[in-house]
C-alpha cells in the first residue's frame, strides 16, 4: 500500500503518511472523518486495507474516488458502520472485495451512491459475518456483470433487499448468498 498509519491518541488524529507528503484524517475515538478540507487527493482504492484500528469512516462533501474501489476496507476487522453516501463514485467501476472479510461491520447503506458504471461487485460482502442491515435500494447496477460471492459468508443477515436490482448483463451469480445462514427474507422481485 501507498500509506502507512500513524495513531496519535494524545491529539485524537490518524496520520496517513503518502510518499508525496501528508495527508492528516481527524481520529474521534477510532472514527475517520475523511473531508475535502483534510483529503484533497482522490481515495485510492487500498486506502483502508488491513486497518485494525477504524471502527467508523464517514466521508464528508468534496472527495472523489478514483475508477476502483477495490479492497477499500477489505480485512478492516474492526470496522462496525461506514457512511459512503457522499463520496462521488461517478467513475467506479470496480467495487469487488472493497467490504471483505469485515467481520464486525454491523451496517452499510451505500443506496445513494452512484453505481451506474460498476462492472464488478464481486465478493464485495464476503465474510462480513456480523452484517444485519444493509440498504441496497437504488443501485445502478445495470451495467454489473460480476456478483460471485458477493453476500458469501454473511452469516448474520436476516434479509436482503434486490427488488432494484437490474441484473440483465450479469454473466457470474456463482456463490451469491452462500454461507448465508440466517437469511429468511429475500427480494428478487425485480
Amino acid at each position: 500500500s501507498k500509506y502507512s498509519y500513524t495513531l496519535d491518541k494524545t491529539n485524537n488524529i490518524i496520520t496517513l503518511n503518502k510518499y508525496n507528503g501528508t495527508e492528516e484524517v481527524v481520529y474521534v475515538p477510532n472514527k475517520a472523518i475523511i473531508s475535502g478540507k483534510t483529503y484533497k487527493t482522490k481515495i485510492e482504492n487500498t486506502l483502508f486495507t488491513g486497518n485494525k484500528i477504524i471502527t467508523n469512516v464517514v466521508f464528508e462533501d468534496g472527495i472523489m474516488s478514483g475508477n476502483s474501489l477495490k479492497d477499500l476496507f477489505k480485512e478492516c476487522t474492526n470496522l462496525v458502520a461506514v457512511d459512503l453516501n457522499k463520496l462521488d463514485t461517478s467513475n467506479v467501476v470496480d467495487m469487488s472485495y472493497s467490504f471483505y472479510g469485515c467481520t464486525n461491520l454491523k451496517g452499510v447503506d451505500i443506496s445513494k451512491i452512484n453505481t451506474s458504471k460498476v462492472t464488478t461487485m464481486k465478493g464485495m460482502f464476503t465474510s462480513c459475518s456480523s452484517l444485519n442491515d444493509l440498504s441496497l435500494l437504488n443501485l445502478d447496477t445495470s451495467k454489473v456483470k460480476d456478483m460471485q460471492s458477493m453476500f458469501y459468508g454473511c452469516s448474520n443477515l436476516k434479509s436482503i433487499n434486490l427488488s432494484s436490482f437490474d441484473t440483465s448483463n450479469v454473466e457470474n451469480f456463482i456463490s451469491m448468498f452462500q454461507g448465508c445462514s440466517s437469511l429468511e427474507y429475500l427480494n428478487l422481485t425485480g
